[in-house]
């Protein structure tokens, strides 16, 4: 069972596995290669143990995957994946991550895996790429996260986003049988776009689920947005 999978490249074999970290070479050759190797090790895996009954035990699951966003090589991760995971989904830094990028990997498709159900935690900081266009779609498909990361991304959240994310929040609330919202770590460093009034509307729809936030130099948030805490 493959716990972590970390396709950055700074990575290294850390010995205790084949698929737990991968040292990947700077080339895109390389990378895809090593991509497909993945791919096809799940898939004998899969076939290995199906003997026709389905046991959940023996599925590979992949509880966190980082590696910066590539339009080919993360799709094709994802679908090695199936449905098992990853639970933890890490893309920071990825500058070739697009609103059109996000908003595939968010919509079911035949032709273009999208991220699990399964996701609980998504880290998209630090993606320069994104605009409040593609956070605007993200803000629809939040509320069953439990850890969202858009830190440092200053140019593209905004009141609109959070706005959104609210509505989304409590709707996903009055649907869901658990009677409250499932985010507990939000982290909104270093976005300097939003105000009190977009942060106070999505912090009262995250209540009592919330147990950390970090709006740490957010310059146009004061004690006032803090309020529904």
């Amino acid at each position: 069972m493959v716990r972590r999978l970390n396709l950055r490249s700074y990575s290294t074999d850390c010995g205790c596995c084949d698929l737990c970290c991968v040292r990947l070479d700077p080339s895109m050759h390389s990378l895809l290669h090593r991509i497909h190797r993945f791919h096809d090790t799940i898939h004998h895996y899969h076939s290995a143990h199906s003997n026709g009954y389905s046991n959940a035990s023996l599925q590979p699951v992949v509880e966190y995957l980082e590696m910066e966003f590539d339009p080919v090589a993360t799709p094709l991760v994802l679908s090695s994946l199936q449905n098992s995971g990853p639970q933890i989904l890490s893309l920071w830094g990825s500058p070739s991550l697009s609103d059109s990028s996000l908003v595939a990997l968010l919509t079911p498709s035949d032709s273009l895996p999208t991220i699990s159900t399964n996701t609980l935690s998504l880290d998209l900081s630090a993606c320069s790429g994104l605009s409040a266009t593609g956070l605007l779609f993200l803000a629809d498909q939040v509320g069953g996260l439990e850890l969202l990361n858009l830190g440092d991304l200053s140019n593209a959240l905004n009141d609109a986003v959070l706005l959104r994310m609210a509505l989304s929040t409590s709707s996903f609330t009055e649907t869901v049988s658990a009677g409250g919202p499932n985010l507990q770590i939000l982290n909104l460093s270093r976005c300097a776009r939003i105000t009190d009034r977009g942060l106070s509307a999505l912090l009262s729809t995250l209540q009592p689920s919330l147990r950390s936030l970090n709006v740490e130099q957010c310059s146009q948030v004061s004690d006032l947005g803090l309020l529904p805490l």
